[in-house]
C-alpha cells in the first residue's frame, strides 16, 4: 500500500509541476518508477518501446502503466492504473480551468500586468535557446547538451561522416528556407513537405550504403 501512495502523490506531482511532450516526462516518470519504486531497468525499457509504438500522448501511457508497476503483479494494480490515469488526465484540466476562471478576474491586476512584462523575456529566452539546441542538433548530431562532462561524442555517431556530414551541412542551411518559402508561396500541406523530405533524405544520404 506504500508504494500505491508513493505513485499516486508522485503523479499527482508530475501532473502539477511538469508540461511538455515525451521527452519531458520520461525523466520524471523514470526517478519516480526506477529509482524511488525499484522498477527493474528491463520493465523500463520494455514500458518506453510499447509507449514510442503506440498512438496516444506519452505523458498519459506512463501514468497509466505506473499504476500497475507500483502493484507488482497485484490484483488491485488495475485499479491503481485507472486512478494513476484520471491523475494525470484531470489534473492538468483543472489547473487550466482554474487559470481561466481567475484570469478573467486578475488580468487587469497591476500585479499580473507587470508579471506578465517580466515574463515575456523569459518565455522569449526559453524558445530561443529550444531553437538553438534543435539546430545545433540538426547541424552537428554528435553535439550532446545533455551531458556536462561530454559535449562532444564524435564516436557516437558513424553515419553524419566524411561526405554525409557536408551534406548535412548543406540539407541543413537549405531545407528549411526552401520548405518555409514553398509553404508560404505555393500554400503546400506541411505532410506532403515532411514526406518529400523524407524522400529525399534517404536519396541523398543512402543510408543503405555503410
Amino acid at each position: 500500500m506504500i508504494s500505491a501512495l508513493v505513485v499516486l502523490l508522485g503523479c499527482l506531482i508530475i501532473s502539477i509541476v511538469i508540461f511538455g511532450g515525451a521527452q519531458v516526462f520520461i525523466p520524471y516518470f523514470k526517478i519516480l518508477l526506477v529509482d524511488i519504486l525499484k522498477v527493474s531497468d528491463q520493465d523500463w525499457d520494455s514500458v518506453l518501446s510499447i509507449a514510442n509504438s503506440t498512438p496516444g500522448v506519452f505523458g498519459l501511457k506512463l501514468g497509466l502503466v505506473s499504476g500497475y508497476l507500483a502493484a507488482n503483479g497485484e490484483w488491485w494494480g488495475w485499479i491503481l492504473m485507472i486512478l494513476t490515469y484520471l491523475i494525470v488526465v484531470f489534473i492538468p484540466i483543472i489547473i487550466i480551468i482554474l487559470i481561466f476562471n481567475k484570469y478573467q478576474k486578475i488580468k487587469t491586476n497591476k500585479f499580473m500586468i507587470s508579471f506578465l512584462k517580466i515574463m515575456k523575456p523569459i518565455i522569449a529566452g526559453i524558445l530561443i535557446s529550444v531553437v538553438i539546441n534543435l539546430s545545433v542538433s540538426l547541424i552537428i548530431p554528435f553535439v550532446n547538451f545533455n551531458n556536462l562532462n561530454d559535449y562532444i561524442s564524435l564516436e557516437k555517431d558513424n553515419f553524419f561522416i566524411k561526405w554525409r556530414y557536408w551534406m548535412l551541412l548543406g540539407w541543413s542551411f537549405t531545407s528549411i528556407p526552401i520548405d518555409f518559402y514553398l509553404i508560404r508561396k505555393f500554400k503546400i500541406n506541411t505532410i506532403y513537405l515532411i514526406l518529400i523530405n523524407i524522400l529525399l533524405c534517404l536519396i541523398l544520404f543512402e543510408p543503405w550504403i555503410i
